[in-house]
């Protein structure tokens, strides 16, 4: 295996959703784990999702609301296989580091399946952003 440096200031944040940014730090489609950075503006909202995998993150600025508590800098979360997130939030500019272990099931209002987000996904976005010339987030 390979060592990986990657300088993540040299990289552009990809729009994903409405005030929500990535850094695709790392995906794996053969293990399925996908690590991320991830800015959320001020009252932007995540999707509501199930994890299909286990997750944990590292608040590196701001806070996140989300089923666990609310979660400010400097805060460790560990999201478990089958933890069901409705209205993850940011009240503040927020950027996390996240690892993901496995994908997220995106759920419509109803709770039903919507689409299913993970390694592939993040690849998908990446790829689609560097064809268009890449979004920076000011």
């Amino acid at each position: 295996m390979k060592d990986i440096l990657i300088h993540c200031n040299d990289l552009p944040w990809t729009k994903v959703y409405d005030g929500v940014w990535i850094k695709d730090l790392r995906s794996c489609d053969v293990t399925g784990q996908w690590t991320q950075l991830l800015r959320m503006e001020a009252g932007a909202v995540l999707p509501a999702h199930f994890h299909l995998g286990a997750g944990e993150f590292f608040v590196v600025t701001g806070e996140f609301v989300y089923r666990g508590g609310t979660a400010r800098t400097g805060d460790y979360g560990y999201e478990p296989l089958g933890a069901l997130h409705e209205q993850p939030r940011a009240d503040v500019e927020t950027v996390l580091f996240y690892v993901g272990y496995g994908p997220l099931a995106l759920l419509n209002a109803d709770g039903t399946l919507k689409a299913v987000m993970g390694s592939r996904s993040v690849n998908e976005f990446q790829s689609q952003a560097s064809s268009a010339g890449g979004t920076r987030a000011a």
